[in-house]
């Protein structure tokens, strides 16, 4: 039922909250049920919202294309209340209601770096000398998989036979950017995860990427920028 909520257009973790603290996450079957007064009124959402969730709620095509795709490319996922769920993640304000992954998550050492695009040679050496002494010290080391100073990062963390973690700002079976697939494929193997909070076929979005961000920070007990 979260996961069905989660694909609908326009309801974020705030609408998914509100609705799970109305209803109890044991009654949230009682979600199909619900009238437009109980959404409005009862949950506290907009009539615009409500009427978005009310027709979304009708049509189950999404969330059985969803789990076809789930189970066709062995992706794992989690809701934000489930024990495989990152510890770390749990922490934040409105976690994101479910999270997908390929690979294994890192642990509770890990820490993100990030930095420009167009990162430059000075972004390059402070990576080459941040990375290494951590690696070598078991942090795992989370970053967005973008252009420049991320791709820098997961590169030297796999260069010193580290785990390393790309967080999405698209869904897992529309990698972003194109000429990364072989990375993301190298950091799956050599025992990281690429991870997003989008369903499998999500574009990347220039709205998608501040939720990516708050993944990349929620999964890492610091962030060096």
């Amino acid at each position: 039922i979260i996961l069905h909520l989660s694909l609908l257009e326009g309801i974020g973790p705030t609408a998914i909250a509100r609705i799970i603290s109305f209803l109890s996450l044991e009654n949230l079957d009682r979600v199909y049920t619900l009238t437009h007064s109980d959404f409005v009124q009862g949950v506290g959402l907009s009539a615009k919202q409500t009427e978005k969730i009310m027709r979304g709620l009708t049509d189950t095509r999404l969330v059985d294309q969803e789990l076809a795709l789930i189970g066709e490319h062995k992706i794992a996922w989690a809701l934000s209340h489930e024990d495989e769920y990152p510890a770390l993640l749990k922490r934040i304000h409105l976690p994101p209601p479910v999270l997908f992954w390929r690979g294994k998550l890192p642990g509770l050492n890990s820490l993100a770096v990030v930095g420009s695009r167009d990162a430059n040679a000075y972004g390059c050496m402070a990576i080459d000398m941040i990375v290494p002494p951590l690696v070598q010290n078991q942090w795992a080391i989370v970053s967005g998989g973008a252009r420049g100073a991320d791709t820098m990062a997961h590169k030297k963390t796999l260069e010193h036979n580290g785990v390393t973690v790309a967080v999405l700002g698209s869904g897992l079976l529309r990698p972003y950017p194109a000429e990364n697939k072989r990375l993301f494929q190298e950091i799956i193997e050599k025992g990281g995860a690429l991870v997003s909070a989008f369903p499998a076929l999500m574009s990347p979005l220039a709205e998608n990427f501040p939720a990516r961000n708050r993944v990349i920070a929620g999964l890492s007990r610091g962030c060096i920028v």
